[in-house]
């Protein structure tokens, strides 16, 4: 069964494909070092707009800590690396990610799957613990959930399912795929302590700036969680295999997008008046054994069907 989906485009890319995946850790670097220099700046200039113009969404932008804006910095250079990489190894092309109409079925398919499994976990904890509806506009938090869902799905299946997988399979193997772009998918979640970038103003040197770069890159010496952690490469196993096993990006962009877009109105509907049980976890779901059971259990299901499918072809 050939996988389109993880396989390089001829060109530099497929000859050389260690050096583009070192290319792709460069960039990764490259652009922590750059938001170092670049967020203090835009940190700034957010202060001289709402100071001569206030807004709303000045307003908004300077009540974010420096961390979140050094965050939202280091995007930037990134986006374009990860694009650069996308046209060198030709997955910058939706049909060659699988992301077609004719897949769309598969796509509804495993957005109920996902939906259905934070349901699931949802509903447990609400029959173990008191709570209480926030009383928010749900129309409006039903389209907002959805948008969010559909795009964060969209962009992190890209480029966790599609270019960093494939950047290390066409290097080292499918295994080594898995195992290595599910343990970066779960470390990144793991970015700055709040205690490091929670800090505002409109003049922020560079030295401080570079305390926040160094604490993205190893702030998970202090804010590591073995279940969350686990509970995300569990999950980013299972999106792979869905690749895998379907040859395209559409199942584990359903699945992801059904998954966030329960958690996210559960998160804005549902106050807990009492904490849930340990094993349950919060409202984020990913700290909750039950989560990491459940997400493992679908996992070696996917890895079943899949080894009985390349079995038949």
């Amino acid at each position: 069964m050939k996988n389109d989906a993880l396989r390089i485009a001829s060109g530099p890319a497929r000859q050389r494909p260690w050096r583009h995946l070192f290319l792709f850790i460069i960039i990764y670097l490259g652009s922590i070092g750059i938001a170092i220099f670049l967020a203090p700046m835009v940190q700034k200039l957010l202060w001289i707009c709402h100071t001569n113009r206030p807004s709303p969404s000045t307003n908004y932008l300077i009540g974010k800590p420096f961390g979140k804006i050094f965050d939202r910095t280091c995007w930037l250079p990134l986006s374009f690396g990860v694009l650069y990489l996308l046209k060198t190894t030709g997955l910058v092309s939706a049909k060659r990610l699988g992301i077609e109409w004719r897949h769309c079925g598969l796509w509804l398919r495993f957005f109920a799957f996902g939906a259905i499994l934070s349901l699931a976990i949802c509903a447990t904890q609400l029959v173990a613990t008191q709570w209480t509806f926030k009383g928010e506009f749900v129309t409006s938090i039903l389209t907002k959930a959805f948008g969010s869902a559909l795009l964060v799905s969209f962009l992190e299946e890209i480029v966790f399912r599609g270019l960093i997988p494939c950047l290390i399979s066409n290097a080292a193997g499918a295994v080594f795929a898995l195992v290595l772009s599910s343990a970066f998918f779960a470390y990144v979640h793991f970015k700055i302590p709040a205690d490091v970038g929670n800090f505002y103003g409109a003049s922020i040197d560079i030295a401080k700036s570079a305390a926040v770069g160094l604490a993205y890159l190893t702030g998970i010496r202090s804010t590591f969680q073995l279940i969350p952690y686990f509970s995300l490469f569990a999950l980013s196993g299972l999106l792979l295999m869905l690749v895998y096993r379907f040859a395209n990006l559409m199942a584990s962009m359903g699945f992801h997008c059904g998954l966030i877009f329960v958690l996210l109105l559960y998160r804005k509907l549902i106050c807990f008046t009492t904490d849930p049980l340990e094993f349950l976890g919060s409202n984020h779901l990913i700290d909750s054994p039950l989560a990491l059971i459940l997400l493992c259990a679908l996992f070696f299901y996917q890895c079943g069907q899949y080894f009985r499918r390349r079995a038949r072809a």
